[in-house]
């Protein structure tokens, strides 16, 4: 859906993608939502996929800390200020 620029269909894809998957779950879908978001223009899609990332990776891999964690941190920060 990407490809051919239907954003919001590959959005709702990978939503659907993370609901049917069992943890642990992967991250990529909720990563691509938020770069969509951004391309888009929608800073706070964005974080808000950045912030679910953030949540699975706690629940799902036990990762709260470190680089893992913390580069997610630095792009929220980066966003807010787009936000301005």
């Amino acid at each position: 859906m990407v490809h051919v620029g239907d954003y919001e269909k590959a959005k709702d894809y990978y939503r659907m993608y993370l609901s049917c998957k069992e943890p642990p779950r992967y991250t990529d879908g909720l990563a691509s939502i938020a770069q969509l978001c951004e391309i888009q223009g929608d800073y706070a899609g964005a974080i808000h996929a950045i912030q679910e990332e953030i949540q699975v990776l706690a629940t799902d891999w036990g990762a709260t800390a470190g680089e893992t964690v913390d580069q997610h941190y630095r792009n929220i920060a980066r966003l807010e200020k787009l936000l301005k």
